[in-house]
């Protein structure tokens, strides 16, 4: 829960966004904006009054150019304000329709959820348009009533932060790979390969290549299966050779902490194993008719990145794929990084 009378100094670093709910209990009303004890935030006439009990219930229509605006696109003008008031409340500030009032937010709760926006980085015009209406994509910004940004391609431009929060969307093709690593040295963290041709999928499959992207992993499926009327699987691949009750734990954990995020969907959700090695299983899926949408957690410096999409993820990112596929990428700690990177050799000792 946040405070809305908190004032913490902006990370610059540090970007991103975040989904936040105001119930009409923390809507304070207040005759003119200096008497309120919260940060204003609206002004508005209230339109009807309601009463459940000693609760008092507003329904108050905002004011023109008060500085709130709809986040989704095509809403109408009109936006209303629910607050509800206590009997104290009601004493201390009797309120009659038609009056003009002051609007306070009391605290802000945030919603654990890591998607508030899609950003489309594809060519301005029937690409970026393609890729709006593409099945998959127009059902997740009408379900999740999601903000729409286009960011025009340009090699040459510098990205703003502030452009990779929320999911970026680029178009899937032969050059995705290069597309999407340039955009990941940036900064992005969630992004979306999306063939204009991909219809909506069936099934969503899942796989983690690393202990440390779980979590994020996490995160971004629970979201985007809230959303989506899909049968998904956690994806184990493993040697054939290999026994399989070694597997049987590795297979439970994403399942279990799944489970725990998203409370009683269990059955929606099961644990596939594949035999082979990765590049097999990437084959495999991305020949399928069955349409899939593929969601991978990967933990990997840049370079790493683009050396592992490019050998072992390939098949996913021509022009004759089908299948979606969802990044959430987590970056490593500087100790992994170091860690990976072989330390000089002693001088030889002098003869």
């Amino acid at each position: 829960m946040l405070s809305a009378t908190d004032r913490r100094p902006a990370d610059p670093v540090a970007h991103g966004e975040v989904v936040l709910v105001v119930r009409p209990e923390d809507i304070e009303v207040a005759s003119a904006a200096s008497e309120l004890s919260s940060r204003a935030f609206a002004t508005g006439h209230l339109h009807s009054i309601a009463f459940g009990g000693q609760s008092e219930r507003l329904t108050i229509q905002r004011e023109h150019g008060s500085g709130v605006e709809p986040a989704v696109d095509g809403e109408g003008p009109v936006i209303t304000v629910e607050a509800t008031r206590s009997a104290r409340e009601q004493l201390a500030l009797p309120l009659t329709t038609g009056r003009r009032v002051a609007l306070g937010i009391r605290r802000l709760h945030a919603l654990p959820t890591p998607i508030s926006s899609f950003h489309v980085h594809a060519v301005p015009g029937p690409a970026t348009e393609a890729l709006v209406e593409t099945p998959l994509l127009a059902q997740l910004i009408r379900s999740m009533q999601a903000r729409t940004i286009n960011i025009p391609v340009d090699a040459d431009a510098t990205l703003d932060a502030r452009d990779l929060s929320g999911v970026v969307v680029v178009p899937g093709s032969d050059v995705a790979v290069p597309q999407l690593v340039r955009l990941a040295r940036a900064g992005a963290r969630r992004l979306l390969c999306l063939p204009a041709r991909a219809p909506l999928p069936t099934r969503a499959l899942v796989k983690s290549d690393s202990d440390r992207a779980r979590p994020d992993l996490l995160a971004l499926v629970s979201s985007v299966l809230r959303h989506l009327p899909v049968e998904a699987s956690f994806v184990s691949v493993r040697d054939p050779g290999a026994s399989p009750s070694g597997d049987v734990t590795v297979q439970r954990q994403p399942l279990d902490a799944l489970t725990a995020s998203r409370g009683s969907d269990r059955a929606a959700i099961r644990t596939d194993g594949f035999a082979g090695d990765t590049r097999d299983w990437v084959r495999d899926v991305a020949a399928g008719n069955d349409p899939a949408l593929v969601i991978l957690g990967l933990r990997d410096t840049a370079a790493e990145l683009e050396r592992r999409l490019n050998a072992d993820y390939m098949p996913f990112f021509t022009r004759s794929c089908r299948c979606p596929v969802l990044l959430a990428l987590s970056t490593p700690d500087p100790y992994e990084e170091s860690a990976a990177v072989p330390e000089p050799a002693p001088p030889a000792a002098a003869q």
